[in-house]
């Protein structure tokens, strides 16, 4: 490889089961360098209600006029892309400074095959005072499709971010005119997808560092209509939905952005189709996608969340390809060596700035593992018991999750969308809830544990209440900085939250503009010093499952009033100093002539 790397060593048998070695991540966690070590398996005890801050979460779906209600075409054929829901995203598509909502609709089973009458994809456009309008038929978004994913992206430089939805079948690109309109160019940009794929998550980010943004969807399974019906399967003597290992995988897809309003397929060239050394066929069965820089070598690298398979991290090599990096670097297992139903992923940067955290959405009975890492080695570890996490995921079925300041205390907290991906039946026979609640781990200052479950009573029960939770984003839709949240529902309404908080705490927003062809900046880096301290976030808008949160970056700063600087590092490497910065306001900051060289 052209670079060099420290990684902790994995072992693979001669049969190909992978059995993660990890004896150093089982002895100690790697924490923030003002906590002490902490053994794995110590399960502290939890905080006192006292210790969380009252933010109450206020259900505001049906007052905002959000009147959108997921189908999955369920009739009782048992067919298994009815149990995944599909996504949502905030993003400002008219560049009113205001973030609108995008839901993701599948449809019925009849409508699969070109009907236009069924349900479809909703827009709706934030007035600023509260309400949102449906604008789906205006926008020309009335599209029936079984759809999954969405991804936005400016992906032609003109100032407006157009539409990608993963589907099952075709998938497709909508142009934002900039008009308030969007145009279907999905047959002139070359990004349909292979008629058969099972699309599921995807995101827009520049891997080969030309400027423009590229376009990575992830696919899960190879599937059809009759081979779903012809195969049974039974939970304890109930019929419930079938699990991946019935199916081979498929291949995932890398467009790279040609520069003149089109996408060519480079996944084969680019090295991102991984073969299972068992049975010579596609490894992948993914569901979840981030991007992050995770060696600090200035080229964006992919993290795969694979169901029931090995995960995938692609480390780009920096010469157009990627080499799966993901057994080396521990990636493959969690803690015990067990294949994860990876499902929502994300990624953060710890407050020191040199570890990541990463956690991945996974199935009820197995707990969300919890990664964390320091860049310089790309050694991956699964601490999820001793970050208290493990204990409080393991009843439920985690698909979105996302990292996000709830509290603007400048910690990233963690919120978890969780449900069952069977039927009530199917549900109660394997012993597990079907409804289940979100959940919301807060990063703590206590330095026995990093997260507690934050308790109802301290958020309100509009956002523990029993659903069945698919994406998970946030957004500050009323303009306060506080950030609001929103959950979308399999085969049902969504949950838009109105984050009601009244703690005092500054914060900033920041809003990056670049001058190149990346105008959203998607993957700078912040950084916000506060004295001796710093808070760092990423430009990363593709988050958790299917979905994608706000491009503007918000930094709570708990009581402090004053930012000594905020320093940029462009996508393209470059960096730049921005001082008096004010606090509780949105800035803007525009791309200038670099003070220092770019890479």
């Amino acid at each position: 490889m052209a670079h060099q790397r420290r990684i902790v060593s994995a072992f693979v048998t001669a049969a190909g089961l992978a059995v993660v070695a990890v004896a150093v991540a089982a002895m100690y966690l790697l924490p923030e360098s003002s906590a002490p070590h902490m053994p794995v398996g110590t399960r502290p005890d939890p905080l006192p209600n006292d210790r969380f801050p009252d933010v109450t979460f206020v259900d505001v779906t049906a007052s905002a006029g959000i009147d959108f209600r997921h189908t999955n075409g369920a009739a009782g054929e048992f067919l298994m892309p009815e149990m995944l829901g599909s996504g949502c995203a905030f993003f400002d598509y008219d560049n009113d400074g205001l973030p609108d909502i995008l839901l993701v609709n599948s449809c019925h089973w009849s409508d699969v095959r070109g009907s236009k009458d069924g349900p479809t994809m909703a827009l709706y456009h934030n007035d600023g005072r509260g309400h949102f309008e449906n604008v789906t038929g205006p926008a020309g978004l009335r599209v029936v499709l079984y759809g999954m994913g969405v991804a936005l992206g400016d992906y032609d430089s003109d100032g407006y971010r157009d539409l990608y939805i993963a589907a099952l079948g075709k998938n497709h690109l909508f142009h934002n005119q900039g008009d308030g309109t969007f145009t279907d160019v999905t047959e002139a940009a070359g990004a349909g997808g292979r008629p058969a794929d099972w699309s599921t998550s995807c995101g827009w980010f520049d891997y080969d560092n030309d400027g423009d943004l590229d376009l990575f969807v992830c696919t899960y399974i190879k599937w059809s209509r009759d081979l779903g019906l012809s195969l049974v399967h039974k939970m304890n003597g109930v019929r419930s939905y079938l699990p991946p290992y019935r199916f081979d995988g498929s291949h995932c897809v890398l467009y790279r952005n040609d520069g003149a309003g089109t996408l060519t397929d480079v996944s084969r060239e680019a090295g991102i189709r991984v073969i299972s050394v068992i049975s010579g066929r596609p490894a992948s069965k993914a569901l979840g996608v981030c991007f992050d820089d995770v060696d600090s070598d200035g080229w964006m690298d992919v993290i795969v969340a694979n169901d029931q398979v090995a995960q995938f991290l692609l480390h780009n090599e920096r010469d157009g390809t990627f080499e799966n990096i993901a057994r080396q670097s521990g990636l493959l297992f969690d803690r015990n060596a067990t294949q994860i139903a990876g499902m929502g992923v994300d990624v953060a940067v710890q407050p020191d700035g040199t570890r990541l955290a990463l956690a991945i959405g996974n199935i009820a009975r197995f707990s969300t593992p919890f990664f964390v890492t320091d860049r310089d080695r790309v050694e991956f570890l699964d601490v999820s018991p001793s970050a208290g996490i493990a204990q409080a995921s393991r009843p439920v079925t985690t698909f979105g999750l996302v990292f996000v300041d709830y509290d603007l205390d400048g910690r990233l907290d963690l919120l978890q969308a969780n449900g069952s991906v069977n039927t009530p039946g199917g549900s109660a026979a394997e012993g597990i809830t079907y409804r289940q609640p979100n959940q919301l781990f807060r990063r703590t200052d206590d330095p026995r544990v990093w997260f507690s479950l934050v308790p109802p009573t301290k958020t309100g029960s509009a956002l523990t209440g029993a659903n069945l939770g698919r994406g998970a984003i946030y957004a500050d839709i009323d303009n306060d900085g506080d950030l609001d949240l929103l959950v979308s529902r399999n085969n049902g309404p969504p949950l838009l939250l109105r984050n009601d908080q009244h703690l005092g705490h500054h914060w900033l927003r920041l809003k990056l503009i670049d001058t190149g062809a990346n105008r959203d900046a998607i993957g700078a880096r912040i950084e916000v010093r506060l004295g001796n301290t710093r808070r760092y976030r990423w430009v990363r808008p593709t988050r958790g499952y299917l979905s994608q949160v706000e491009l503007p970056a918000t930094v709570g700063l708990g009581s402090r009033n004053h930012v000594d600087a905020v320093r940029v590092v462009w996508p393209d490497g470059s960096r730049q100093i921005e001082r008096n910065v004010p606090v509780d306001a949105l800035t803007r900051i525009t791309k200038r002539i670099a003070a220092h060289p770019a890479r």
